[in-house]
């Protein structure tokens, strides 16, 4: 139909989707690259800086040293990016940088970068959470965070332990909607939370039911 607004939408959903569930990042960064160079040429300005965001993430998931701004925009790079975004209230893109920058220091275990980035992103919320997977895994991912720094037992305890327990409440209503998407994350933030108020007796049987469903619903990372 020549909609190219909507296909470009409609792609940088397919590619997130794909992203965060764990697709070959060497695979997906070249398709990323491909996707971007469309949407550039189609002048689709948000499209192709989505795209270029989400490659970055896969670039740096595998230690790759590439700033993937450069082929289309000489300078600029995501801090930079996201300073623009920031001054020109694009909160999406914000959302978008703060999220990736997230993921990427969960992954590679710097958890103060991590919380960091939670804190950073509660300034561009999402608009809704259970219909995007990257919604959903970020939510995830701070649950995690939640119950880290709350084991830390500092003066900010509360606020993390608070943290983690809302994110037990997201996936307790996603489970019925979808016990093989969500049950093996429902279980691990619990048995985090157990771990946490030292019921090691039901923290042992959380993780090992974490540990069978994502077997059996092949989640094999």
């Amino acid at each position: 139909t020549g909609d190219m607004e909507y296909a470009i939408t409609n792609l940088y959903q397919y590619a997130n989707t794909a992203l965060y569930c764990g697709e070959n990042l060497t695979n997906l960064s070249q398709n990323l690259q491909s996707y971007a160079k469309r949407a550039f040429q189609c002048n689709q300005r948000n499209g192709w800086t989505s795209f270029v965001i989400l490659n970055q993430l896969a670039l740096d998931l595998m230690g790759i040293k590439q700033n993937a701004f450069s082929p289309y925009s000489n300078g600029t790079t995501e801090e930079s990016c996201f300073t623009s975004c920031v001054n020109n209230n694009e909160i999406s893109m914000c959302r978008l940088i703060c999220v990736k920058k997230k993921y990427l220091a969960f992954f590679t275990g710097d958890l103060d970068a991590a919380a960091k980035m939670y804190g950073q992103s509660q300034k561009f919320p999402f608009g809704s959470t259970g219909r995007l997977v990257h919604s959903l895994v970020s939510i995830f991912i701070d649950g995690l965070i939640g119950f880290f720094f709350a084991r830390k037992h500092r003066e900010d305890e509360k606020k993390w332990t608070d943290l983690g327990l809302d994110a037990i409440q997201y996936f307790r209503t996603w489970v019925p909607g979808s016990h093989w998407n969500f049950s093996n994350k429902l279980h691990l933030l619990e048995a985090e939370f157990y771990f946490l108020s030292e019921d090691d007796k039901r923290a042992r049987a959380c993780y090992n039911a974490s540990i069978k469903a994502a077997r059996e619903h092949r989640f094999v990372h």
